[in-house]
């Protein structure tokens, strides 16, 4: 996102923005990502993602592209990752810790 030049400080806004659009889904459980499709989802998946990186992922949420976006984007499979998984390094923010 830095490379397409969006700012730090508006970071967390642009991710919450692909989540609620379905482009990004988050993890809520271990290695079980949830889109949010509906209004209603919304506050009960941020809390299940926010305990589930504490619990997991060193207290880092993690993302998942939606698949339906996989084709036109080029998206592989990684050989070290399991099928469906990608790796994308984003800096710690205020809002995961």
């Amino acid at each position: 996102m830095e490379k397409v030049g969006i700012p730090a400080d508006m970071l967390e806004a642009a991710i919450d923005t692909l989540c609620e659009i379905t482009f990004l889904g988050l993890e809520v459980g271990p290695g079980r990502f949830a889109y949010m499709y509906d209004e209603d989802s919304t506050t009960k998946l941020n809390v299940m993602a926010r305990k589930t990186a504490v619990e997991f992922a060193s207290g880092v949420n993690r993302y998942r592209i939606n698949k339906v976006f996989h084709a036109y984007l080029e998206i592989q499979p990684h050989r070290e990752l399991h099928p469906g998984q990608m790796s994308i390094d984003l800096p710690q923010s205020a809002g995961n810790a």
